[in-house]
């Protein structure tokens, strides 16, 4: 099977639980610093795809690694998950609004998606036995521009080959 075949297709076997997990996070929309529910559910999404999950990444007790594989190259995915303060969102069920936080950047949908692309690009390595090291970053405060600047100043991403 040709590759794209191949990872379209573990999409596609996979679709549903990805639509799950965007969803979840979804109905937990937690601001910055307080993503405990929704980077929870990202990271139990790759630990059952196979990853190993260590927390509290350059201070932040909601910001993860989840690692798989070994040597090189070492690939990279960055996986947001927080909402936007005071934004509310509606239910879907009675289509009205909560008072609160909500996924207005979509950070549910870019977390999962990222989680998604890398446990395809696992298959894929597991399959065609290619050697590397995959590695989602789970990272908080993006919404307050925090995360990343924090994490990269720790140098967690130094060793990464892309």
């Amino acid at each position: 099977m040709d590759t794209r075949k191949q990872i379209t297709t573990w999409v596609d076997t996979n679709r549903e639980y990805l639509i799950e997990t965007a969803n979840e996070i979804f109905k937990h929309p937690e601001i910055s610093l307080e993503e405990k529910v929704s980077s929870k559910i990202l990271a139990d999404y790759l630990e059952k795809q196979g990853f190993t999950v260590t927390w509290g990444l350059a201070g932040f007790e909601t910001a993860f690694v989840a690692e798989w594989g070994y040597g090189e190259p070492v690939l990279g995915f960055l996986a947001e998950y927080d909402a936007l303060p005071g934004l509310g969102q509606e239910t879907c069920s009675t289509r009205k609004a909560i008072e609160g936080p909500g996924h207005g950047c979509g950070h549910n949908l870019l977390g999962t998606a990222c989680a998604g692309a890398a446990g395809a690009l696992k298959n894929w390595m597991e399959t065609e036995e290619k050697e590397g090291t995959i590695r989602v970053y789970g990272c908080p405060a993006e919404e307050i521009v925090i995360g990343k600047i924090r994490m990269n100043e720790a140098g967690v991403f130094d060793d990464l080959s892309a």
